[in-house]
């Protein structure tokens, strides 16, 4: 079977469908500095914390999550609060930690997702590991494409090459373009 009679353009290029991938991006986690706080200081430090250190990098993460406190006097478990802070090693982070230390109940370190999800499943695995504030975007389904179709976008890019031809000649850049309607395919 010819290049042509397979969709392709003889001599210049070939027609390839191209479908999105599940990328399965490295999950490696980075390291933050957080803090657990008690609910009642928890707008403050929100805030506070945002000042000190904005994360617009990290913004697909939420900045906090519930926890609990298993080391209490009456044996009762109390809620807290874990409060992302900034990435580990942050430029001025220990002095920043020293003027919050009054809403502090214990500074340590977590591991949060490095990037956004992009698919559902990176979506829940991630989340277990700490609270992910943007869901992927559902890719939306191609339709597939017949065989006239095929042929038609062929004659396309044939006009497109034809254009670029033109432009050689005329000593200008080869390049060549047609802009097609596709509800009219003119």
């Amino acid at each position: 079977m010819s290049r042509e009679e397979k969709g392709g353009l003889k001599g210049y290029a070939s027609m390839v469908e191209v479908k999105l991938h599940n990328s399965n991006r490295n999950s490696e986690p980075t390291i933050f500095t957080a803090c657990i706080v008690e609910p009642k200081n928890a707008s403050k430090m929100i805030k506070r914390s945002n000042e000190l250190f904005p994360m617009p990098e990290y913004r697909h993460l939420k900045r906090i999550r519930k926890t609990q406190a298993t080391d209490t006097t009456d044996g009762k478990p109390k809620k807290t609060l874990t409060l992302l802070l900034c990435p580990e090693g942050t430029k001025g982070q220990e002095s920043a930690i020293k003027s919050l230390k009054e809403m502090i109940c214990e500074v340590k370190t977590v591991e949060v997702p490095k990037h956004p999800p992009a698919t559902e499943e990176e979506f829940q695995t991630w989340s277990k590991l700490w609270p992910i504030s943007q869901r992927p975007r559902k890719p939306e389904p191609s339709p597939e494409l017949t065989a006239e179709k095929k042929h038609e976008m062929c004659g396309f890019m044939r006009q497109a090459i034809e254009e670029a031809s033109r432009a050689a000649k005329n000593g200008q850049i080869p390049i060549g373009c047609v802009i097609v309607d596709p509800g009219f395919s003119r």
